[in-house]
């Protein structure tokens, strides 16, 4: 029961309907979270019009945005101890709406770039919020059904978001993508406050890790803008390697002090020990760079190798989504039930078999059969995260849940950059080798496919961990 006297968990296996609403809602405010990293992509070219600034200045709006998220995630288990979950996440959704209005009234790019970190700073806790509230109250049978309502944003926003940001920017302006956020975030504002369970009184609450911030938060961030760059191609080698070197002095200290102070630091280091655990972290970073990578790909190769418009190549986008809707109804009910590793290697196998035509194709392969390849690459992510995020917390005491969370989401912030500069450094390597532009593709798919595969590696150790783990228990 919640503070309300209302039935939260339900059954062992079978989730209660006041559960399944938390979990739907939850989700929503990550769904504007994810919204507002993809959105933007679109808009670019007219805000080198309307605030008469340079694509070198414009792309901070969304890399000061990914930054501030990098940001503030390592203080989500101080804060969700001090606020609770409910008033946190509310909080948050107020927050990211309210400069969401800021943003829309900028008046330069300046002010529209520290806007946008602003916006990340007071809305980067809101996707493991969600996450934590359903792994609190959800059983271990229940875990992969209620997960899979809540990871559906962070999937669907890299096809949806360049479809609703390119018609926002075509038929109003740039500025309509973040009042669109005004209506809506209210809206989840007032759900969340009316279907959440009410906060657990809070019995210890510990210092902030001032030490765990000053090195775990810049030296993430570092990572991140190394990656962009590397994206983007702003920066010499030299200064990229001078940023990762420092970034890895920082992690490196962040480790060596969260070793010494396991209790209080801001990461609990001793979660990697667990070799489930760490296989599923590893598992589900590597599904994010190929997910993520393949995002920035498949809406170039339409535009520049089949010669369509941004709006026409978000709209052939769609099959990958419609391929993920048919799997995500089944796979968290597949994944209570069944092995998640196996689950995984499924879901990996799926995604393989729908890049092969991108990979291996010309510009003149059917576009009949790259959407039903895409079918089958969609329904290939959307079966792969979600047994891999559970994998993270089935065997977990809801005590470690916050620590797990901090972890999930630093593996998921570093693995969606990841996967774009990895893909946009080998596709500008094969342009400048290749003698025309659809055999860079080519190659550039094959080595998303390479990357894929690799991520059967740790997906084979989570075959069997449920067995494994019963049989340890006490």
């Amino acid at each position: 029961m919640d503070g309300a006297g209302r039935d939260v968990t339900g059954t062992a296996d079978r989730a209660s309907p006041h559960l399944v609403r938390i979990a739907a809602v939850a989700g929503l405010g990550s769904l504007l979270l994810n919204l507002g990293t993809t959105t933007l992509n679109v808009a670019l070219g007219k805000l080198l019009q309307d605030l008469h600034t340079t694509l070198a200045v414009a792309q901070w709006t969304i890399t000061g945005y990914l930054l501030s998220l990098t940001l503030v995630l390592p203080t989500f288990r101080w804060m969700a101890e001090r606020m609770g979950m409910k008033r946190l996440y509310v909080a948050s959704l107020l927050g990211f709406t309210g400069t969401s209005l800021l943003c829309a009234t900028a008046w330069s790019i300046e002010s529209l770039i520290a806007f946008r970190v602003l916006q990340g700073i007071v809305g980067g806790l809101l996707t493991p919020v969600a996450q934590a509230l359903t792994a609190q109250h959800a059983t271990e049978r229940q875990l992969g059904r209620l997960l899979s309502i809540v990871v559906i944003p962070v999937l669907i926003a890299p096809v949806l978001g360049p479809f609703v940001g390119g018609l926002l920017v075509e038929k109003l302006s740039w500025r309509a993508i973040f009042l669109v956020n005004l209506p809506l975030g209210a809206a989840c504002a007032m759900l969340c406050a009316r279907v959440l369970p009410r906060d657990a009184p809070r019995t210890a609450r510990h210092r902030l890790d001032v030490t765990g911030l000053a090195l775990l938060s810049p030296g993430m961030a570092l990572v991140i803008y190394g990656i962009s760059g590397l994206r983007h191609g702003g920066m010499s080698s030299s200064q990229i390697v001078s940023l990762f070197a420092v970034s890895t002095a920082l992690i490196g200290a962040f480790l060596a002090h969260a070793h010494r102070h396991p209790g209080t630091a801001l990461l609990d280091v001793r979660l990697f020990r667990q070799r489930t655990a760490a296989a599923a972290l590893t598992t589900y970073v590597l599904t994010n760079v190929v997910n993520f990578g393949g995002q920035l790909l498949l809406p170039l190769y339409y535009q520049q190798v089949r010669g369509r418009t941004p709006m026409e190549a978000g709209l052939l986008l769609v099959p990958q989504g419609i391929g993920m809707l048919l799997t995500m109804p089944f796979i968290g009910r597949l994944t209570d039930r069944h092995d998640p590793g196996r689950l995984v290697i499924g879901g990996v196998s799926l995604t393989l078999l729908g890049t092969i035509v991108f990979a291996f194709g010309s510009e003149t392969t059917s576009m009949g059969l790259l959407c039903a390849s895409l079918v089958v690459r969609g329904a290939g992510l959307g079966s792969t995260n979600n047994p891999a995020l559970s994998a993270v917390y089935r065997h977990l005491p809801k005590s470690e849940v916050a620590n797990a969370t901090t972890a999930v989401n630093v593996v998921q912030r570093v693995g969606a950059p990841l996967g774009t500069a990895i893909m946009a450094v080998v596709l500008q390597w094969r342009a400048d080798v290749c003698a025309s532009l659809p055999a860079a593709f080519a190659q550039t798919f094959a080595a998303c496919l390479a990357l894929s595969i690799f991520t059967l590696l740790p997906a084979t150790f989570l075959v069997g961990a449920a067995s494994r783990s019963a049989r340890t228990r006490p």
